[in-house]
């Protein structure tokens, strides 16, 4: 069950990646090649994980590192207000939401959380 639970979770994953990477080359990138690219992506990483958890973990770091710097940067070029900032992360909330796009965003929010949990408290837990 876990295994099926994981593999569904993946679907999900390798299509919000093709959506992603489609709308991030603004549609130059159709989402069947978006699906292709994710799909390569996993069978790499899939690869190196003979190369040690270790090694595999100092990819992912660095790919944090430049996501986390990329997010300061967009932040201290967007130049937010301050108070909106700290409202909305002491109380979040949707203007103008309907019950049907809140239960949208909290579907997206599980989707992306989820299965990251399960792959790796899993993995993790084998070292």
């Amino acid at each position: 069950m876990i295994e099926i639970a994981i593999i569904s979770s993946d679907i999900q994953q390798v299509i919000g990646s093709a959506l992603a990477i489609n709308l991030l080359s603004q549609g130059a990138i159709p989402v069947w090649v978006a699906i292709l690219i994710t799909v390569c992506d996993v069978f790499i990483f899939l690869l190196l994980e003979n190369s040690g958890i270790r090694f595999i973990e100092g990819i992912f770091a660095t790919f944090l590192t430049i996501t986390g710097l990329s997010f300061l940067y967009m932040y201290i070029v967007a130049k937010p207000d301050q108070n909106a900032v700290l409202k909305g992360v002491l109380y979040p909330w949707c203007q103008d939401c309907s019950p049907i796009e809140i239960k949208q965003m909290i579907g997206i929010i599980g989707s992306i959380v989820m299965p990251h949990n399960i792959y790796f408290h899993s993995t993790l837990v084998l070292v």
